[in-house]
């Protein structure tokens, strides 16, 4: 425990700020004692934008017709309009019309449910899927299966398929299939598969498998032959049917998930590493960091310094009631003294001693040996200051 020494009248400390005026706004303070609510709010502001960003930002659709992005379609389309063919796009397989001079382009062949694919399968348009996984081809009744993925790979045609030797090379960057059964054409083999299969449909109408969707999307467009073999395998009929549906329109798999079932796998994975790291930090700040440091006694404090220092304190949280009472304590208990009626007086007896002595009112003595706080620093300041003339007063009767 420390004990405080009292600095004797000749020590003088240097003078600081009159206390009568307001403290400076200590930003840099507040913001050391903050900077984690602030920090924590922060995080929930820039969470939010960031959710409402991307909540607002559009759904991306590959290939979409009318999409000038780099992974749309938009640039083929104004190829195929040059060309006199009449594009329309359609969000749903009930939206399309069958006819045997058009052709069906399906972008998202996987996203369409069990009773799209099997009306698409009777439609008598001619169909050209793009990038189908092996549960829509199954669907669709067509003698081909995925077979793989090929990254960005320039290959050659191979077959005599008229679109595919006017295209010459293409980018085939996707899955490539086998074909079984009555194939017409396989095109632009890789490691023993294809990109390319033309098949015959259920109702009897020409079926295109392409699996690389680089060779109609804006950025891709322009290399090697695929513009050319787009065009040839779009432009068969006067009128091209774009299907591009916006969301899986059937549930497939209608069996219930508890919660626990639905979360990632990953996620217990993870909780348990934020575990480790919180048990580690725990041990790191528990831990001591060294052996005790004895600290000799008595610690030689000025008294100016205690003051001074309890002063700043009362100062800095706008204590001003802490402040006046404080004052009035010490001036009663001088007071008390001095009048012989011991350090804590009764208040009747004080204040009519000390009216009795000065001649003042006992309204005037109640009200500043016992009143109310002061409303500002400067009330504080003139507290003091009457206190200490009382005081005065009395020294000289």
């Amino acid at each position: 425990m420390s004990t405080a020494v009292a600095e004797s009248p000749a020590e003088t400390r240097p003078a600081g700020p009159p206390y009568d005026e307001p403290p400076a706004p200590d930003f840099a303070g507040w913001l050391r004692r903050a900077w984690r609510p602030v920090l924590l709010v922060a995080l929930v502001v820039a969470t939010a934008v960031g959710l409402a960003v991307v909540g607002s930002a559009p759904v991306a659709r590959p290939l979409d017709p009318t999409d000038a992005s780099p992974d749309g379609a938009r640039a083929i389309v104004a190829l195929l309009r040059q060309q006199g063919v009449e594009v329309q796009t359609a969000d749903s397989v009930d939206a399309l019309t069958s006819s045997g001079d058009a052709t069906v382009v399906v972008s998202v062949p996987d996203v369409l449910g069990p009773s799209q694919l099997a009306s698409l399968s009777a439609t008598d348009s001619d169909l050209v899927l793009i990038a189908p996984g092996d549960d829509a081809l199954s669907m669709l009744g067509l003698p081909v299966h995925e077979a793989g993925d090929v990254a960005a790979d320039k290959v050659g045609p191979h077959c005599d398929l008229p679109a595919a030797t006017s295209a010459g090379t293409i980018t085939v960057d996707g899955p490539v299939y086998t074909a079984s059964g009555d194939v017409a054409q396989s095109c632009y083999p890789v490691a023993g598969e294809h990109a390319v299969v033309v098949t015959k449909g259920p109702a009897g109408n020409k079926v295109t498998v392409v699996g690389s969707r680089a060779v109609f999307a804006n950025r891709t467009l322009g290399d090697d032959g695929n513009a050319a073999l787009a065009l040839g395998l779009l432009s068969d009929h006067p009128r091209l049917a774009w299907l591009i549906p916006v969301a899986p329109t059937e549930a497939t798999d209608t069996q219930r998930h508890g919660l626990f079932e639905l979360l990632p796998g990953r996620l217990g994975w993870a909780l348990l590493e934020v575990g480790v790291a919180l048990l580690l930090f725990a041990v790191s700040r528990a831990r001591r960091l060294g052996p005790l440091v004895a600290e000799p006694l008595p610690v030689v404090v000025r008294a100016t310094e205690t003051v001074e220092g309890r002063a700043r304190l009362l100062r800095g949280a706008r204590a001003r009631g802490s402040g006046a009472d404080a004052l009035r304590a010490a001036a009663r208990r001088r007071l008390g003294t001095r009048l012989g009626l011991g350090a804590a007086p009764d208040r009747a007896a004080l204040v009519d001693r000390v009216v009795a002595r000065t001649g003042r009112g006992a309204d005037d003595v109640s009200d500043l040996l016992y009143g109310s706080s002061p409303a500002d620093d400067r009330g504080l300041v003139a507290l003091a200051t009457a206190l200490d003339r009382l005081e005065e007063e009395m020294r000289r009767q």
